[in-house]
């Protein structure tokens, strides 16, 4: 407990670019780079390394410091050997799937500086993919990563997606399902579910696992993404379970909560069709069920479909 405060102190040098006092503290506290720090949280940023802190992914502040380069670099300098290399690239994933290390233009250089020390290029391209990160994959693939399926799907390289796809094994074609859902790309998507990939399955651990790629296509407004999925048989009841919502429910939810009025209208537009498609779907077991006769199903949908909206 007494190394904490110190701990604080380097954090804060490193949120605010004070060189001067984290070269310092990393002189008289060597440990401060060879030990991970405890912090009582789980997932990704578990337990980190002081160099994690860099990329400033969970975000700490909204911007980086103007010389977080240096910064860095001072870190990696003092680092021993023995260590450097998995810093480096742990780092490297925080750094390539960041909004903030981007919005604050540093995250190219980070990239450079961390490969520089070691880092595998390939090892940042899974967390930049799921985030959405492209000029991250295509500066990684610049600089001499091995495009694989992840970095083919988030890029656009259909063609090249398709190869990837072919040889895939069954843990493969789910991320990949995951990421062409959250891309939108109907045409990677039926390929996908064609080799196999499993339409009702969640998504795979580090592709938003609490969701399937339906919640995952309602979330990323691609209506045409939705319907491939839909009539690929995705389940339209099941939730997820952190905010218990299926797909329509998320769309519902969207659509109040959205950025801005073009978006509203894209979640309503998905919560639309997916209402009139439920409908149907219910109708016609109402039908199959002797509940509701064949001239009554189209009488059905509306009144189906406003239960639905609510």
């Amino acid at each position: 407990m007494e190394k904490d405060p110190i701990v604080q102190q380097a954090i804060a040098a490193i949120d605010s670019g004070d060189t001067i006092i984290l070269e310092a503290l990393i002189a008289e506290n060597p440990w401060l780079l060879s030990e991970r720090h405890a912090n009582g949280e789980k997932g990704y940023f578990k337990d980190p390394y002081l160099l994690w802190y860099v990329a400033g992914n969970p975000v700490r502040q909204p911007k980086l410091a103007d010389n977080i380069l240096d910064v860095a670099a001072l870190i990696i300098k003092a680092l021993p050997a023995d260590s450097l290399k998995e810093q480096a690239g742990y780092t490297l994933g925080l750094v390539s799937s960041g909004r903030i290390p981007r919005e604050s233009g540093k995250q190219l250089a980070l990239i450079d500086l961390l490969v520089a020390a070691g880092a595998d290029p390939d090892g940042g391209f899974g967390a930049a993919a799921v985030h959405q990160e492209v000029e991250a994959v295509e500066h990684l693939i610049k600089i001499g990563a091995k495009i694989n399926m992840l970095a083919a799907i988030s890029t656009g390289r259909t063609a090249v997606a398709k190869e990837f796809i072919a040889s895939a094994n069954a843990e493969e074609l789910q991320q990949g399902l995951a990421l062409a859902a959250l891309y939108g790309n109907t045409e990677l998507l039926e390929a996908l579910i064609k080799a196999g990939a499993d339409v009702k399955a969640f998504c795979p651990p580090g592709f938003h696992q609490h969701s399937t790629p339906l919640h995952q296509a309602v979330a990323a407004r691609h209506l045409a993404a939705v319907k491939t999925l839909v009539n690929a048989g995705a389940d339209l009841y099941i939730k997820d379970p952190i905010y218990l919502g299926t797909p329509i429910g998320w769309a519902l939810h969207l659509e109040q909560t959205a950025e801005t009025p073009e978006q509203a209208e894209q979640y309503k537009a998905i919560s639309t069709w997916l209402r009139e498609y439920m409908s149907r779907e219910i109708a016609q077991d109402l039908f199959k069920a002797g509940l509701i006769s064949a001239g009554q199903v189209e009488q059905a949908v509306p009144v189906i479909a406003i239960k639905l909206g609510k």
